[in-house]
């Protein structure tokens, strides 16, 4: 899980905060505002917050993107029910990702298999980049 959106996503935030005039937003001058290495990915997100902001959605809270909960507290929570549900599983943790996914933290640890929490995780599989606030990536593995 991680605890902070990507840069990129804050710079577009940025963009789109600006060009937001109250009911719309002019997709063609934030297109040639977003670097063209972030496109790709930029652009479906501008979408998507454009259609929040057009649906009535508040504006702060489009921009804001706070959660109303606690992430790591949620995710700690499911742990003993999903050692419980899938058979033959000896250890779950849950990692707060640094931003980038290459690196985190074990902030929940359950199995006899398991990191103590606290613990550094240095190296993280390829699915911990596409981990967001309230879009935890799984990783699984047999040991």
């Amino acid at each position: 899980m991680a605890t902070e959106y990507p840069a990129w996503q804050s710079n577009v935030i940025d963009l789109v905060r600006e060009a937001f005039d109250g009911l719309t937003i002019d997709m063609k001058a934030i297109s040639k505002q977003v670097p063209k290495a972030d496109s790709k990915k930029a652009m479906p997100f501008i979408q998507t917050l454009k259609k929040s902001l057009e649906d009535g959605i508040d504006a702060s809270t489009v921009f804001e993107r706070k959660l109303a909960y606690n992430e790591v507290d949620v995710l700690a929570q499911m742990v003993p029910g999903l050692m419980s549900t899938v058979q033959r599983c000896v250890c779950v943790e849950v990692i707060s990702v640094e931003q980038g996914g290459k690196s985190g933290k074990v902030v929940a640890s359950i199995g006899e298999a398991g990191v103590a929490k606290g613990t550094e995780m240095p190296e993280l599989p390829p699915q911990a980049e596409n981990a967001v606030p309230a879009n935890p990536t799984f990783f699984f593995s047999n040991i």
